[in-house]
């Protein structure tokens, strides 16, 4: 029945193809139907017809039933009853029913298909029949209750993932998305970041690159200092992804940003850092550079209190120097002596600005 399923695949093609012909996207020409523009550049809303039709379906379902529904569309298109239940703030059990019931119906939902959603090893899960009943149903949702829920299910997935140590990392893309949509863009940048981090592990440095651009483009909406650390990392993990892609150009740009950055923001340990990241690329072309910004970085860290992060750039500059201009006693004297002060200075409760650990 139809009417029960607004999405059948003939009233479907059918509204699709009325939508691509009153935009001019299809034409009738010698009695052939074609598309004036290549497909992957035409993007359609929801066909006014079907939108009318599905939202007479929503407005006939009861108003405990249009809830789950609109709460349900904010988890996706496959979402577990945990997902909804913590949402709405109500019982898993209660949740579950309301969906039963609709699945029992045919009423925009079905049980869910393939491996289960975040939530499905606490309780059953589902999916809407049609990705347009899930377009529809969001777009009813009032931009302030749209915001509360998407940080309240990244709240509960967050808390859950407590208990289990990979989790965090395993839902990482699915956290920042929520805490974006959720206007948390402190906890949004941090989970991209952490999946750009899963990303590299695999080598999809591009996929990680993307990410990270992303995360850049979320800083405006956070306080300046907190800005200026997450962006100081952000850069730092381009730099290190147009590395492992040959890109040195690249990576020495995101270098230099981040050089600029902590320079403007008096930051003396991102300073150090940038200068020795810049190092690793000058080395190619550069020999004479790479040995300078070593040295600069030794003299901005002996006007900075930390010893550690001294000996590790005292030791990096020595070792760049036999590297770029031949071994000699003097440096290997250098670097012996910083290795000795780096054990000595490290130990379990210390901490350190660190030196990224392809330099060291």
């Amino acid at each position: 029945d139809w009417s029960s399923d607004v999405c059948s695949s003939d009233l479907f093609m059918t509204a699709i193809a009325a939508e691509l012909v009153k935009h001019s996207f299809m034409v009738n020409a010698d009695g052939k139907w074609k598309l004036t523009v290549p497909l992957e550049q035409i993007e359609l809303g929801v066909p006014e017809t079907l939108q009318q039709m599905l939202e007479i379906q929503v407005e006939r379902s009861s108003e405990s039933e249009q809830r789950l529904l609109r709460c349900a569309s904010v988890a996706g298109r496959r979402f577990s009853a945990w997902a909804v239940a913590s949402m709405l703030g109500t019982g898993i059990a209660e949740a579950e029913e309301v969906c039963e019931r609709l699945v029992e119906r045919q009423q925009f939902l079905r049980p869910g298909r393939g491996p289960g959603c975040t939530g499905s090893e606490q309780s059953a899960f589902y999916e809407f029949r049609h990705a347009l009943y899930l377009t529809v149903l969001y777009r009813r949702i009032p931009l302030a209750q749209r915001v509360r829920w998407h940080r309240a299910l990244a709240e509960a997935i967050e808390s859950a993932a407590r208990s289990r140590p990979d989790a965090r990392l395993e839902h990482s893309s699915e956290l920042a998305l929520h805490f974006e949509s959720g206007r948390d863009f402190e906890r949004a940048v941090r989970y991209l970041i952490l999946s750009a981090q899963n990303s590299a592990r695999r080598y999809a440095h591009r996929d990680a690159i993307a990410m990270l651009e992303h995360a850049r483009g979320l800083l405006a909406g956070l306080p300046p200092d907190a800005a200026c650390e997450l962006e100081l990392e952000i850069l730092e993990r381009v730099s290190d992804a147009h590395y492992a892609l040959g890109n040195l150009d690249a990576s020495a740009e995101a270098d230099g940003a981040a050089l600029a950055l902590a320079e403007q923001a008096g930051l003396k340990a991102g300073q150090v850092t940038a200068l020795t990241r810049l190092a690793r690329v000058m080395a190619f072309s550069d020999p004479d550079g790479c040995v300078a910004v070593c040295e600069r970085a030794e003299r901005i860290c002996a006007t900075h209190d930390d010893p550690l992060l001294l000996a590790r750039t005292q030791m990096l500059a020595a070792n760049w120097r036999i590297i770029c201009n031949g071994w000699n006693q003097a440096d290997a004297d250098r670097c012996n002596a910083a290795k000795n002060r780096i054990h000595e200075l490290s130990g379990p409760d210390r901490k350190s600005t660190r030196l990224n650990s392809s330099h060291t």
